[in-house]
């Protein structure tokens, strides 16, 4: 496989498809979030509800307020992940870009024209 096959069919690809990963990512973290938040605030609402009520109503309105919190706090770890993914992700996409330029340009450790060089830089990325 020649350099520019190489750039064209491993890099270019990665590339693309880990910008598309962060993205998802990124959507994901969204979601996750904004149904952490609801899912807090109608605990907040039926605890409220709960509150103003007979006290047998009350206490099944809680038990459901203490069920919304635990799911809003199991997301959080899920949130979490997904922002850590879409990180990892989109640093590996501008990483590769920047080899993928710099040796383009002949700039930096790349005025030699070294190809193994660029090569095993941008496997250690991939890993």
């Amino acid at each position: 496989m020649n350099i520019d096959t190489y750039i064209t069919d491993k890099i270019e690809k990665e590339i693309k498809s880990s910008h598309t990963k962060a993205v998802s990512y990124e959507n994901t973290h969204n979601i996750l979030t904004i149904t952490g938040i609801a899912l807090s605030a109608c605990a907040a609402g039926v605890l409220a509800v709960g509150a103003s009520t007979g006290i047998n109503l009350g206490i099944l309105i809680a038990s459901v307020s203490c069920s919304l919190v635990s799911c809003a706090t199991l997301l959080v770890d899920r949130i979490y992940d997904f922002e850590k993914k879409s990180i990892v992700a989109e640093n590996k996409s501008k990483s590769l870009e920047k080899e993928k330029t710099c040796f383009q340009l002949k700039a930096g450790i790349y005025k030699n024209e070294s190809e193994s060089i660029f090569v095993e830089r941008c496997e250690d990325l991939l890993k």
